[in-house]
């Protein structure tokens, strides 16, 4: 089972032995202890509930397809098998290579991961419906206008929660004028747009190459708007922890001179 880099929630093959294998960006699992008397929990990817969560994966024959879905009980302290989750095939028509899943789950709040018979396994996530923490939560749609990056996109759109903020960035005009020989300037159109700058705040480093891969996509829809990025993220690590910041320069796509109306 191939597990695309944009699903919300990351899988890695079954934990390897590091004393014979090296440690790689595609085999080192999201930190779950205290680092410096952090809670783990913000080294975690997060969910919102009352969201559906949909994972796609590319299966090879003899794969196991059914998810299990463990989560986590405070009072034994330890992960119970929540449920098991069968997937929709939606392998496009004539689609020449391996078959494409989907899984949608639904989850309560809880502390969880998911686990494919064969032992491929996601990273812990937490699925939270704090007044405060959605407050904080970005909501990002993506999808991509061919089948690219190890995805099906047909009729198909990645929701993704990140926690950050949306900062209005320095106004500019796309301006065209004529200067006349006796260099009188004569404006022939100016087209104002909207540039704004998400903020994606104490990610784990092992999301970065997920984030990057977000706003690859040529459909994006961040908190309701359409934008397209203008450059590629940038990153800053954060000192003694295993989290960085990411800067993303995004520009509206559908600036049509009114304010937005509430949605």
């Amino acid at each position: 089972m191939n597990c695309p880099i944009l699903n919300p929630i990351r899988f890695f093959d079954t934990q390897p032995d590091y004393q014979n294998t090296w440690p790689n960006i595609d085999n080192i699992t999201q930190r779950i202890q205290n680092i410096d008397g952090v809670w783990p929990s913000p080294y975690y990817k997060e969910w919102l509930s009352g969201k559906d969560l949909i994972l796609q994966f590319e299966t090879i024959e003899g794969d196991s397809t059914g998810l299990k879905v463990y989560k986590y009980n405070e009072v034994t302290e330890s992960y119970d098998l929540n449920s098991t989750i069968n997937p929709a095939i939606i392998t496009p028509a004539g689609w020449q290579g391996n078959n494409f899943l989907k899984y949608t789950l639904s989850l309560t709040i809880g502390t969880y991961y998911l686990q494919f018979t064969d032992g491929y396994t996601s990273d812990t996530f937490v699925v939270t419906d704090d007044i405060q923490q959605r407050k904080r939560f970005i909501e990002i749609k993506c999808s991509n206008s061919q089948n690219d990056y190890g995805c099906i996109f047909d009729n198909f759109t990645f929701t993704q929660y990140l926690s950050g903020q949306l900062l209005i960035s320095a106004p500019k005009n796309d301006i065209s004028a004529l200067e006349s020989d006796r260099g009188n300037i004569t404006k022939l159109r100016s087209t104002p747009i909207r540039l704004t700058s998400l903020q994606i705040n104490d990610i784990h480093y092992t999301l970065v190459d997920h984030v990057n891969m977000i706003f690859a996509c040529d459909q994006l829809t961040v908190n309701g708007v359409t934008y397209q990025t203008t450059e590629p993220p940038t990153i800053e690590p954060i000192d003694g922890s295993d989290l960085v910041n990411i800067v993303v320069s995004l520009s509206q796509t559908n600036n049509n001179y009114y304010y937005a109306k509430s949605i």
